[in-house]
């Protein structure tokens, strides 16, 4: 494969934008710039972003009902180009068991799409590329500088290619059931990953 047909990891353009860019991630890595339907990323787009913050203002975040949605929809498109199983998880079903439905899924042409907290109250959508028995490593499309960081939980990476991470978390620390810190799946009933194939 040709350096020039992959499209590299890109990193989000607002402080909500992480699903749709984590979903255009998932494509981008998983096939090739030729292979990737112009009108799956105009779904991609129109079903993100419906989260609305006080009375009227939305596009503050995507709800968890838009990611079941597209997944779902993503799931039965097909093109001659383009076919994919896109699985949506949630609660008990989102946890970090060896073999389990996110790590399993971590194979050649394959990728997770998983939901962690902000610290700051909030969620954020990151794709996981690899795992190891201590570290999860993933793409985070919204890096920040963080001015305290505990090298046991997370770190940030230099990425080293087109498709390499940019933060590895301690599975011990994101497979905690706590909404506090970074990099947290959270409580049973906040968990909520996509897992995605080519098939």
């Amino acid at each position: 494969m040709k350096s020039s047909s992959q499209v590299p990891l890109r990193e989000q353009v607002s402080k909500y934008d992480c699903v749709p860019t984590t979903f255009l991630n998932a494509l981008s890595l998983l096939f090739r710039r030729d292979e990737i339907p112009p009108l799956a990323i105009q779904r991609i787009f129109l079903h993100c972003l419906d989260n609305v913050a006080g009375k009227t203002r939305l596009g503050h975040g995507t709800t968890a009902s838009a990611v079941r949605h597209l997944a779902g929809w993503l799931d039965r498109y097909e093109t001659d180009t383009y076919v994919a199983t896109w699985c949506y998880l949630s609660d008990s079903e989102v946890n970090l068991a060896e073999g389990g439905p996110v790590l399993g899924a971590l194979k050649p042409k394959s990728t997770v799409l998983l939901r962690v907290t902000d610290g700051s109250s909030g969620w954020h959508y990151i794709l996981v590329l690899r795992a190891d028995k201590e570290w999860i490593y993933a793409f985070d499309p919204y890096p920040k500088n963080f001015r305290q960081v505990n090298k046991h939980q997370y770190q940030l990476l230099e990425p080293q290619g087109l498709h390499e991470p940019n933060v590895r978390i301690a599975r011990a620390h994101l497979r905690a059931y706590s909404r506090n810190g970074r990099y947290r799946l959270g409580l049973k009933d906040d968990r909520e990953a996509v897992r995605v194939s080519r098939r």
